[in-house]
């Protein structure tokens, strides 16, 4: 696919999971943020940690290990 059609499909894929249930929105924010990765040459599971961090907030009561 090309560049433009990866990120057509990944706004699409957002645009629908703005008016569907819970579960549907899920499904369809992951299948958007793999047209991403693959755009973007990244491998899902990176794209998914960095929604991740950037969609919680920190917990403070978490220890980190040094």
């Amino acid at each position: 696919m090309k560049p433009e059609d990866l990120k057509e499909m990944a706004e699409r894929c957002r645009l629908i999971a703005g008016r569907a249930d819970a579960f549907t929105k899920r499904r369809l924010l992951d299948l958007a943020l793999k047209y991403e990765a693959r755009l973007e040459g990244r491998s899902l599971a990176s794209r998914k940690l960095t929604a991740m961090a950037a969609t919680e907030p920190a917990d403070p009561t978490r220890q980190t290990t040094s």
